[in-house]
C-alpha cells in the first residue's frame, strides 16, 4: 500500500507500507518485504517522471529509538507551547503592542 504524504519533505514524498504488521523490518517475511520494495521501486520510477522527483531515498523509522525519539519530540513541543503560552498570557508586557 503505497500513499502521498499530506506534508511532504520533498517534491514526490510518498509512504510505502505493508499490509502486514511488524515491529521491526527484519520481522516481515521475505515475500512481504520483497513486495513492499517492488512498490516502491515502481512508485519512485513513475514519481521521477511524472512528479519530477530528483531522487529517491528510502527511510525506515523502526524500533525503541524512533519511538523514543517522537515522544521526546512531542513533550518538547508541549514545553514550548506552554513557556509561549505564560508569555503571552501571564507576562504582559513581554510581547510588545503597537498602536
Amino acid at each position: 500500500m503505497a500513499f502521498m504524504d499530506v506534508q511532504p519533505i520533498t517534491h514526490g514524498h510518498m509512504l510505502v507500507v505493508s499490509r502486514e504488521h511488524a515491529v521491526l523490518m527484519a520481522d516481515l517475511n521475505d515475500a512481504t518485504a520483497m513486495r513492499s520494495f517492488r512498490v516502491a521501486r515502481k512508485l519512485a520510477s513513475i514519481a521521477r517522471s511524472t512528479l519530477g522527483a530528483a531522487g529517491v531515498n528510502r527511510v525506515g523509522a523502526e524500533g525503541e529509538i524512533f519511538r523514543r525519539t517522537i515522544g521526546y519530540s512531542l513533550i518538547l513541543t508541549a514545553a514550548v507551547g506552554i513557556v509561549a503560552m505564560i508569555e503571552v498570557y501571564l507576562i504582559p508586557g513581554i510581547i510588545p503592542t503597537f498602536g
